[in-house]
């Protein structure tokens, strides 16, 4: 008896089967096998468990007369040297982002991208020789919902098969303190890439996403990590580089003004989301997709639209030392503007009236705000902080203040304290 299980691991390849009259299709099957095992498969082909390195001695011939099919066509593709790299490659550990405690939600869980694209109904065989006594696991992501559907599967040593649910991109989870990296080699699904400005060329990020087959690719940044839609991207391929560094540019600004430690090298995760209805996340930044032209497009992120993402993108970037008050992840926002565009956007939108009129002619105690988005509240700060750096000359005071605070607690009865030591002026009187 055979049992066929159809991957399309290739993008093209040819379907066997017992029946020699069978037409050939662009797909890429295997034939019975034993999923789970530790022990090594053809080991007089392959070097190790990841399936990913022949022995130099091995001919094509020899891999012909290989069995299964599933092995014997990853190891053709890898003496052909037309093996897809993204399949088997390594992945570098990151800190937890849940156990920090300097900001108030934690930073992305996504950082390791695959380039992996699967569609509901496909089976992904994962394929790692050592694990180093390090815990990983591959995440299933649905992008563009709200719900952010994801499906967590530990890697172990060996091979696992998995079958996919949904539609989606394909992650590695992989935290901890040490510096060893992982081998991971993942069959099944799509190559659909990604680019990282950081480690491809302009060109090499355009050539993926061209090629790319999923709904949503993947952006990535020193500091962000973009899923945007993949139509969208590639109408706006000639300014991908330019998009991924303005918000690049956004993160890093709110990075340095609350004093983040340069060792969080985790990244903010910025995804587009279909449904109307946008709810707060842990993980990622959502963004209404139906705006997606102006936020996938660098010329067009400026001004309100500006204010909107650096305001999203503070949500993930509040201070823990101001989390008795989370209107002012605003301040991040306004600090954007000004560092980018010169600009003082709670002048011009006429903040400063309505917030002289609350806090001074009514006395109004900034703590008791109106609701989540009261915007006037952050006018107090913002002047503490040009007093600072243009009276004061102590441009890095807020960030100082910021790294204080999350040692010190969340209050406003703590943040004026602390205030009032760094800055050695009583604010109180």
């Amino acid at each position: 008896m055979i049992f066929v299980c159809t991957f399309d691991i290739f993008g093209a390849g040819k379907q066997t089967s017992s029946n020699k009259d069978d037409k050939e299709h662009l797909v890429v099957t295997c034939a019975e096998m034993e999923f789970y095992a530790s022990k090594m498969h053809y080991p007089e082909i392959f070097t190790d468990r990841s399936y990913s390195k022949l022995h130099p001695d091995v001919t094509l011939d020899k891999i012909f007369t290989m069995e299964d099919e599933f092995f014997r066509t990853i190891a053709e593709y890898l003496y052909n040297g037309t093996y897809p790299l993204l399949r088997a490659r390594n992945y570098e550990v990151y800190p937890n982002p849940n156990n920090s405690n300097y900001v108030t939600k934690a930073m992305s869980v996504l950082d390791n991208v695959t380039g992996i694209s699967v569609a509901k109904n496909d089976t992904v065989v994962l394929m790692v020789e050592h694990l180093q006594g390090q815990h990983a696991s591959l995440t299933v992501l649905v992008p563009g919902q709200n719900g952010l559907v994801q499906k967590d599967v530990v890697l172990t040593e060996g091979i696992t098969k998995i079958p996919i649910d949904n539609d989606g991109l394909l992650y590695i989870k992989y935290f901890g303190s040490t510096t060893k990296s992982i081998f991971v080699h993942i069959a099944g699904g799509k190559v659909n890439g990604f680019y990282d400005t950081q480690l491809h060329t302009e060109q090499e990020g355009v050539s993926y996403l061209n090629k790319a087959e999923g709904k949503y690719f993947d952006l990535l940044g020193k500091y962000v990590h973009l899923i945007f839609p993949t139509a969208v991207l590639q109408e706006n391929s000639s300014v991908l580089k330019k998009l991924v560094d303005k918000y690049d540019r956004i993160v890093e600004l709110q990075r340095n003004f609350i004093g983040m430690p340069s060792g969080i090298n985790n990244r903010i995760c910025i995804m587009s989301v279909a449904d109307l209805n946008i709810e707060e996340a842990a993980n990622v930044v959502l963004l209404n997709e139906t705006y997606i032209s102006l936020y996938a497009d660098p010329e067009k992120l400026c001004g309100d639209v500006l204010w909107e993402v650096g305001s999203s993108i503070a949500r993930n970037l509040l201070p823990y030392g101001l989390s008795w008050n989370p209107s002012f992840k605003d301040l991040n926002a306004q600090y954007v503007l000004h560092e980018m565009e010169g600009v003082n956007w709670l002048m011009e939108k006429g903040y400063y009236e309505s917030a002289v009129d609350r806090f001074i002619v009514k006395s109004e105690n900034i703590e008791n705000g109106i609701k989540f988005s009261d915007v006037d509240r952050i006018v107090p700060l913002w002047q503490l902080y040009l007093y600072m750096k243009e009276v004061r000359g102590d441009k890095d005071f807020f960030a100082r203040l910021f790294a204080t605070l999350s040692l010190k607690g969340s209050s406003q009865q703590t943040f004026v304290s602390e205030m009032n030591k760094l800055s050695k002026v009583d604010f109180k009187v």
